[in-house]
């Protein structure tokens, strides 16, 4: 199943802000743009109309002449002026659009020579004259292009800085959520104590109320599941001794009934499994919650502690028939461990393999450090048998889970006693399918420092 992509929260704050950043910027922009528009064809229409009162009001051989010229020329201007319906003076640069007498009063448009021109008439009637100016939007439209690249490169420079300061903003006021997460990732089951609230935001305060309440329920949960455990085993182990015992009695005492054999081997086996299943749930009870520093650890040779569990469960083979075939290849096999648990471990794993494998089968053992890391040490055991489905491979250490059909008794809390042991050890347990069809165990500690 794929793991769903993870969001940022700073990520999203970052885009959230600087997209209404960008937005507000563009609307202001567009704004910008119809007011640019509007102001400078309000400012070059009177303009336009101060030329032309300069044309009906002045004699263009005057100063007030030259200073037509100059405007005609600074804003690209063009101009005529009749008198009486004849033409009396142009403007020096006066192209060939016919300006005549044809074109509305007032200002008006028109569209020539694939440009658009804005043209401005004005009579005076008592004096008989009249101007015309024209001039290109194209001039306009330079001046204002000119204002918006310029305002658009401030924006952007603008846009870049809110990036920078809302990128350092937002780090900086989310590090009460990353000092949060760090405060819930050092939780364990040693360390339930509720988070302090110091120095957080407002907003979070409630988050971490409900963190606090749920610590609190686990750490009491955790308390009462190790408590029953622990008083359930011991309880139990009264009344299981002494149907042991009393077992024992009746078997001596009608061992020459023939008929009572059976059942009361049947009855055996079911003390001696409730038996171990209490011996089990007390393993347990004591692993949960131990913590690693707690363990007493010494030296020990992995080989030595795996020749042990051999010779512990060498009757067991035997009477299987089962041949346990051993190659230590480890150039280095010391290891920093608790020996009582590491034992357990190991014979737990080997006690399945040979439970597990078929009558008169083999059960492989190697010792060997690893190719990818010569500072760890492998140990692989190996049985034979019929292919393991691989859901039943994923299943491995959970407790009191067995795999149906295979006509073997036990608790079904080995591999999960196994697993607690490796982890507390800082180890690796693997489970593949074997190459002899059975079932391949993969142990990896980490060889002691010289």
């Amino acid at each position: 199943m794929n793991r769903p992509v993870s969001l940022s929260l700073q990520s999203k704050l970052i885009r959230t802000t600087l997209w209404s950043g960008v937005i507000a910027g563009v609307i202001a922009f567009m704004l910008l743009v119809f007011l640019t528009c509007y102001h400078t064809m309000k400012v070059q229409d009177e303009i336009m109309d101060e030329v032309s009162d300069m044309l009906l009001l002045s004699d263009i051989h005057l100063p007030s002449g030259q200073q037509l010229d100059e405007l005609s020329d600074e804003f690209d201007l063009q101009y005529v002026l009749y008198w009486n319906n004849q033409l009396l003076t142009q403007s020096a640069d006066h192209d060939a659009l016919p300006l005549n007498l044809d074109v509305e009063t007032d200002f008006s448009l028109l569209w020539k020579d694939g440009q658009l021109w804005r043209i401005y008439r004005q009579d005076k009637a008592e004096t008989g004259l009249k101007s015309i100016v024209i001039q290109p939007l194209s001039a306009r439209f330079d001046e204002i292009w000119q204002s918006l690249i310029w305002y658009l490169v401030i924006l952007i420079i603008l846009w870049l800085l809110q990036w920078g300061l809302v990128r350092w903003g937002i780090h900086r006021d989310l590090a009460s959520l990353r000092n949060l997460s760090q405060s819930i990732e050092a939780k364990s089951a040693q360390n339930l104590q509720p988070i302090t609230t110091a120095q957080m935001p407002e907003e979070i305060e409630p988050v971490i109320d409900a963190l606090n309440q749920l610590l609190t329920r686990l750490d009491r949960a955790l308390l009462a599941e190790q408590a029953f455990t622990a008083d359930a085993s011991h309880e139990l182990r009264s009344p299981l001794s002494a149907i042991q015992m009393r077992l024992q009695l009746i078997q001596r005492k009608y061992h020459d009934i023939p008929e009572l054999k059976k059942d009361l081997g049947q009855i055996q086996n079911d003390v001696d499994r409730s038996t171990q299943v209490l011996e089990n749930l007390l393993l347990l009870a004591r692993l949960d919650p131990a913590h690693e520093q707690q363990l007493t650890k010494t030296l020990l040779s992995l080989d030595e502690i795996v020749i042990e569990v051999i010779a512990a469960l060498s009757l067991f083979a035997e009477d299987k028939g089962v041949q346990v075939i051993c190659d230590f290849n480890a150039t280095q096999t010391y290891i920093n461990a608790n020996h009582e648990l590491v034992f357990t471990c190991i014979r737990n794993l080997l006690d399945n393999a040979i439970r597990y494998s078929p009558a008169y089968s083999q059960v492989h053992i190697r010792v060997e450090n690893t190719q990818q890391d010569l500072k760890q040490l492998r140990l692989t055991i190996q049985n034979h048998g019929e292919k393991i489905d691989q859901k039943i491979l994923e299943r491995f250490g959970q407790r009191f889970f067995r795999s149906l059909g295979t006509g073997q008794q036990g608790t079904g809390l080995g591999l999960s006693i196994t697993q607690k042991i490796v982890m507390l050890h800082h180890a690796k347990l693997d489970f593949h399918a074997g190459e002899h069809g059975g079932l391949s165990v993969q142990l990896v500690f980490a060889l002691a420092e010289d």
